[in-house]
């Protein structure tokens, strides 16, 4: 009797170990979903952030077409050169990653097109040669894209 007794024990032990094992991994694959989704919210916050500034940018711009010419044309430049800070921070953002690609590629579109104006242009070109150093790498080569691999790749090729 001893003998079925313990072949008893050691198969509900078996069973038990295997549900706490599949139960394990239930819980690790549940804990790995949940970070990837807080990782992507983080990552929308952060980019709805940069899309909101970007907004207050355009409307202060347009807003100079409306008022008296010396004033407007302050107003002007300045949204001009905060939209200059606002695609160099968005460089930034991407070169350490917490940048998604498709809004990367967006936002790369939207920079090369917006820079593409006169206004815009004649801006940057003012500019000391030490600002924007990533915005016009971008002009330079409208497939820039500035990640910590992408650099490190133009790095090591001299470029």
């Amino acid at each position: 009797m001893s003998p079925l007794w313990t072949e008893y024990v050691s198969a509900v032990s078996a069973a038990v170990s295997a549900v706490v094992a599949v139960v394990a991994l239930a819980g690790v694959v549940f804990v790995l979903t949940q970070l990837k989704l807080q990782r992507t919210q983080l990552h929308r916050e952060l980019e709805n952030l940069y899309v909101e500034r970007y907004w207050l940018i355009m409307d202060q711009y347009n807003e100079a077409a409306l008022l008296p010419r010396r004033k407007g044309e302050a107003q002007r430049v300045g949204a001009i050169r905060s939209y200059l800070r606002l695609s160099q921070d968005e460089c930034d953002l991407r070169t350490v990653d917490r940048v998604t690609d498709d809004t990367w590629r967006e936002w790369r579109a939207g920079m090369t097109a917006q820079l593409a104006d006169p206004a815009f242009a004649a801006a940057l070109a003012v500019a000391p040669p030490d600002e924007f150093t990533t915005v016009r790498t971008l002009l330079d080569d409208p497939t820039f894209d500035p990640t910590r691999s992408n650099v490190r790749k133009r790095k090591r090729l001299g470029l």
